[in-house]
C-alpha cells in the first residue's frame, strides 16, 4: 500500500498563478463553469505570499502583521477571516486550510515564477528568458501592507539580478549562432530591465556592433555617457572598453562609406575602405580622433593629401 499526497478532487480548478510583469491569478473550472480571475488586490497578495512561502504555510500572526498592520487585533484577524472566505467562494473550499494558528496554501497550483526559477536552475537560457514577462508583482500598494511590500521588494530585486545574469548570457550565446536580431532585441530588454547596471548597456552595445548597426551603437553608446554624466558616476573598466568599441567601429564605417563604389567611379564591386593601413596607423588614428571630436561637437578639418591612387 502506498502513500503519498492525497490526489485533488476532478472538479478542483487548474490554477495560475501569475507574478512576472503583472499578477492575477486564474482558474479553468470544469466544463461549463464560469471561469475565476482575481487581480491585484490583498487576497492576491496574501495568496502569492503563501503560493512562495516554505511549504506554503505561513502562521496567522505573521499574516496580520504582513497585511493588516495598520488595524487592531481584533479587526485584523475579522479582515484575514474575510479573506479567507472570500478565497475559498471564488476557487473552491479546498484552496486553504487554517489550522492551529497556521494557514496553508492546499490546492495545487502553478506559478510563472517557479517555471523561470527550474529553467535558471537547469540552465535553458532560453526558456528563462521567455517566462521573464518582467518584474515580480509589480505595482502593489495598500494601507497596512509595507511589511508585504518589502518582502516583494525583496523578491523583485533577487529575480531582476537572476534575469540581468541569464539575460546576458542569453544574449552572447545568440550572438555565437549568429541570431543578431534575437541578440538585439533580448539585449535591449536586459537594459532596460535595469537602466542603471551598466552591464546591461555594454551587452547591447556589443550586440548592436556585432550586428553591423554601427550608428545605433553610437547612440547607445552616447545615451550610456550622458547617464554617467548626468549621475556623476565613473565608467566601469569594461563600459571603457564598450564605448572605445562603439566609437572604433562607427569611425571605421564612417570611412568606409566615404569611399565611392563603383557606381560612382570606384573599381567594380569595391563598397568600402579595401586597403590595408600597414604604415598607416598614426594617420588613421588622427582621423579616428577628429571623428570623435567632431561627434563631440567640436568642429574638426582634416586635409589629405597623397600621390593619384590610394596609397
Amino acid at each position: 500500500m502506498s502513500s503519498g499526497p492525497t490526489p485533488e478532487p476532478s472538479s478542483a480548478p487548474a490554477l495560475a498563478l501569475t507574478t512576472l510583469g503583472g499578477w492575477s491569478l486564474s482558474a479553468t473550472p470544469s466544463p461549463g463553469a464560469p471561469a475565476q480571475t482575481l487581480g491585484p488586490s490583498k487576497p492576491l497578495a496574501l495568496f502569492v505570499y503563501l503560493a512562495l512561502a516554505p511549504g506554503r504555510t505561513a502562521r496567522r500572526e505573521h499574516l496580520l502583521d504582513l497585511l493588516w498592520a495598520d488595524l487592531e487585533p481584533t479587526a485584523a484577524l475579522h479582515a484575514l477571516r474575510q479573506t479567507l472566505w472570500l478565497l475559498r467562494q471564488r476557487f473552491g473550499d479546498v484552496l486553504v486550510a487554517s489550522l492551529g494558528g497556521e494557514v496553508r496554501l492546499a490546492a495545487a497550483i502553478t506559478v510563472d515564477r517557479d517555471g523561470f526559477l527550474a529553467a535558471v536552475e537547469e540552465r535553458d537560457w532560453e526558456r528563462a528568458v521567455a517566462l521573464y514577462h518582467g518584474e515580480f508583482l509589480p505595482g502593489f500598494a495598500a494601507p497596512g501592507g509595507a511589511e508585504f511590500e518589502r518582502w516583494a521588494d525583496l523578491e523583485r530585486d533577487r529575480l531582476r539580478s537572476i534575469f540581468l545574469s541569464v539575460g546576458v548570457e542569453q544574449v552572447r550565446r545568440l550572438l555565437d549562432a549568429s541570431r543578431f536580431a534575437d541578440a538585439v532585441a533580448l539585449a535591449r530588454r536586459v537594459r532596460d530591465g535595469d537602466a542603471i547596471h551598466e552591464g546591461g548597456w555594454r551587452i547591447l552595445i556589443e550586440a548592436l556592433c556585432a550586428s553591423g548597426a554601427v550608428l545605433r551603437a553610437a547612440v547607445e553608446a552616447d545615451a550610456l555617457e550622458r547617464m554617467l554624466r548626468e549621475e556623476r558616476r565613473e565608467p566601469e573598466p569594461s563600459t571603457r572598453v564598450a564605448l572605445r568599441l562603439a566609437r572604433q567601429v562607427s569611425s571605421a564605417e564612417a570611412l568606409r562609406s566615404a569611399v565611392p563604389d563603383a557606381a560612382a567611379g570606384g573599381p567594380p564591386g569595391v563598397t568600402g575602405l579595401v586597403t590595408e593601413l600597414v604604415g598607416r596607423e598614426h594617420e588613421f588614428s588622427s582621423i579616428v580622433r577628429a571623428w570623435d571630436g567632431a561627434r563631440e561637437g567640436t568642429p574638426h578639418h582634416v586635409h589629405i593629401t597623397a600621390p593619384a591612387g590610394l596609397g
